[in-house]
């Protein structure tokens, strides 16, 4: 991969988390992981009682990828070593997301996320 050069003028972003990537550059690899339990308690979330990755089987599943049966011979021929942005608003990055100014050469991004609503018996 040839090197480049990013000129930003101007890039805001509001929050990045859980595994999430921001760059500004060329990147060879990039793997961001993320596995999640989120809990919503009626009531509010009472810290006597825990979760478990291993409680729940989307965790320990094969990912579904798309299948890699072809390979593609490609050639890419950049006719200026600079990238020049002007402007960027990005309002949130999460969940092994990855925003980037540059080239990539392989991205595997993974995210599994839990989400559990315990409610009080007889309430709708």
């Amino acid at each position: 991969m040839n090197k480049r050069t990013a000129h930003v003028k101007r890039i805001r972003v509001n929050s990045i988390a859980y595994s999430s990537i921001f760059d500004i550059g060329d990147v060879k690899v990039a793997t961001p992981i993320s596995h999640a339990i989120a809990v919503q308690r009626q009531g509010g979330v009472k810290s006597d009682t825990g979760f478990d990755f291993g409680q729940f089987d989307i965790f320990a599943r094969e990912a579904n990828t798309l299948p890699d049966n072809e390979t593609v011979r490609q050639e890419h021929i950049h006719h200026n070593r600079h990238i020049y942005v002007n402007n960027v608003n990005v309002t949130g990055i999460t969940a092994s997301s990855f925003v980037q100014i540059g080239s990539l050469r392989h991205l595997e991004a993974e995210s599994r996320i839990k989400h559990i609503r315990i409610t009080e018996e007889g309430t709708k």
